[in-house]
């Protein structure tokens, strides 16, 4: 049951696995978040809010987001490395 809710003891901050599109204002707040988009809606957030202080991570497109910046995943790999 550790898969049903893997950030139990180290995330005390709103976690939502999956946001409903009629609920994107909850990504305006000023607390720290981890929400789940349907990449369906990606243009649509990317419009409603400013994602310069945001890291995105989109799972369908292998990206990670810092800013204005845009990272494959085997660039971070590497980077680590």
């Amino acid at each position: 049951m550790k898969f049903s809710n893997p950030l139990k003891r180290s995330w005390c901050c709103l976690y939502v696995p999956f946001l409903p599109i009629v609920m994107w204002e909850i990504l305006h707040a000023v607390m720290p978040y981890i929400v789940g988009v349907s990449s369906k809606y990606k243009e649509f957030v990317a419009n409603q809010i400013d994602l310069t202080d945001k890291i995105v991570v989109d799972l369908d497109d292998d990206a990670l987001f810092i800013g204005e910046d845009v990272m494959s995943y085997n660039e971070i790999f590497y980077l680590i490395l």
